[in-house]
């Protein structure tokens, strides 16, 4: 009998402790309660530090570098559409206010109707890499990389 009250007041000891414990994340995260399985999810508010910003120059080198840091930091696609237009030039962001909410909220909608808008093509990054000089913004292995892509798109 008495290694049973000795187990219950541990039980009850742990008990407290994971209370304890419990309050400790509840305070952490401002009042929101956290799931111990969210404790080992990226903040995307640090994500978003190292998200690259959109420039006139390459806008396909742009999204490739976007999804690269995103699926590094294992963010669900479902998320990428929310972070993109904080990224984009004025000239994006009127293509996406174009957009149904459905729409603008699925990254490979929002990103096909870009590059649609800017009429990027293979076409036309065959041109640029056979008519532009090399410069330090962007190498000529650079340039392939998105003709790839582009016909893989």
């Amino acid at each position: 009998m008495g290694t049973r009250l000795a187990r219950e007041k541990e039980c009850e000891a742990q008990e407290r402790a994971w209370q304890i414990e419990r309050e400790r994340y509840e305070l952490q995260g401002n009042g929101q309660i956290l799931n111990p399985s969210m404790t080992n999810r990226v903040d995307l508010k640090d994500i978003k530090s190292l998200l690259p910003t959109m420039t006139d120059i390459d806008i396909l080198s742009f999204f490739m570098s976007y999804e690269r840091v995103m699926l590094s930091k294992e963010v669900h696609q479902d998320l990428w559409a929310r972070y993109l237009p904080a990224q984009m030039l004025s000239r994006a962001l009127k293509v996406f206010a174009r957009l149904s909410i459905e729409a603008s909220r699925e990254y490979d909608v929002v990103k096909h109707r870009i590059l649609e808008a800017d009429k990027l093509n293979a076409q036309k990054y065959l041109h640029t890499t056979v008519c532009v000089k090399r410069d330090k913004a962007r190498t000529k292995c650079c340039l392939l990389t998105c003709v790839r892509f582009c016909i893989a798109f």
